[in-house]
């Protein structure tokens, strides 16, 4: 703990994973809290974390004994965006979600012990179903003096597992950040964030490939597209996806003008400015959609992840936008879908969200 009087508060979160969705957080989660603060950042790779010029921040490589050190002399944790504590991806050992679960509960319970302020800020949830993960989470989110929940949804979630404990319904802390995402449209260039789809869906490795091209054909076809850019927004030793957009570069080569494929190497404001100048925007990443949500665009989702469809409804996107991946599993055949222009400034509550999250982002640092 620091004895300069400026107090010190640890992140963590997926932190450092070489996934533009994660940076983006973070550089949110750093414009709404107090600039007379010092962090400390635990990250996959300290090297991958991107940090603002005018923060005083520490990046260490996360790991069980150096989280415990920085625990004990911090006077903080906060989990920093994501979804932990959910059952949505299938996992190998049994033995293995217990360990890393019970890991992830020490870092809401060691604080919470210590009498440390703990706070999950940006956080989403899903419905837990084994009973480990409902325990885990139940334990570790009670812990926190404050939870922000990305989604109304998630919100809903969150207050059933801690019985109403300080769950507020906010926003992604993208929506935070105050860089200026203008749209510069030019008509005819096509945008589609991609990923290896193969874990959500039932089908094979070309068969998604033929869904990726008959989306991309499709939209084009009403946007009258003659460029298309690819994005790839994750990028690391689990998880790429320029493998499947170096694939589908080659495969829509004929069919426009120019195609060109945008990776997490190229940086957040490279990807941010050619996303920026898309007629339209076919989103499955997650942070791919915000932006393109932010820019004011024609947007189509790819529902991968139940995410997505929480966001649909957060920003009251109309269904037709929404690509059924059920029923391409089942039929091999795209069903109807239409491009639609969206403005999170008239979505529901958004703006009011927005504002409730950074008073209660100052009103824990006060």
């Amino acid at each position: 703990m620091d004895t300069t009087g400026r107090k010190s508060f640890l992140l963590f979160g997926y932190l450092g994973g070489r996934n533009l969705g994660d940076d983006a957080m973070l550089s949110g989660f750093f414009s709404a809290a107090p600039e007379k603060t010092d962090f400390v950042v635990l990250a996959r790779d300290k090297d991958e974390v991107k940090i603002p010029t005018n923060r005083t921040v520490k990046v260490l490589a996360a790991n069980f004994f150096e989280a415990m050190k920085q625990i004990i002399r911090s006077d903080g944790v906060i989990r920093v965006g994501g979804t932990s504590f959910h059952d949505e991806y299938k996992i190998k050992s049994n033995l293995r979600m217990k360990c890393n679960y019970a890991k992830l509960m020490f870092m809401y319970l060691l604080p919470w012990l210590l009498r440390k302020k703990i706070a999950a800020i940006g956080i989403g949830a899903g419905t837990p179903l084994h009973w480990w993960t409902k325990f885990t989470a139940t334990l570790s989110f009670r812990a926190c003096r404050l939870i922000i929940a990305r989604d109304r949804a998630s919100a809903r979630i969150l207050n059933n597992l801690t019985g109403g404990h300080n769950v507020l319904a906010g926003v992604d802390l993208a929506f935070l950040d105050e860089r200026d995402l203008c749209n510069r449209t030019m008509p005819g260039v096509i945008g589609v964030s991609v990923l290896d789809l193969s874990p959500f869906m039932t089908i094979g490795y070309g068969s998604q490939l033929d869904f990726w091209e008959e989306v991309i054909k499709r939209t084009a076809e009403r946007s009258a597209g003659k460029e298309l850019r690819i994005f790839a927004f994750k990028d690391n030793d689990s998880e790429s996806d320029l493998i499947i957009a170096k694939e589908l570069e080659r495969r829509m080569g004929g069919l426009f003008d120019q195609v060109s494929v945008v990776g997490y190497a190229d940086g957040l404001e490279r990807i941010l400015n050619d996303m920026s100048a898309c007629d339209t925007f076919v989103a499955t990443r997650y942070h791919s959609a915000i932006f393109a949500s932010l820019m004011g665009m024609k947007m189509v989702i790819v529902p991968y992840n139940e995410k997505l469809l929480h966001l649909v409804d957060d920003l009251a996107i109309s269904p037709e936008a929404v690509i059924d991946l059920g029923h391409w599993s089942r039929t091999q055949e795209l069903g109807a879908f239409e491009p639609t222009y969206v403005n999170p400034a008239r979505a529901n509550d958004l703006p009011v969200r927005v504002s409730d999250m950074r008073h209660a982002i100052a009103k824990f640092f006060a």
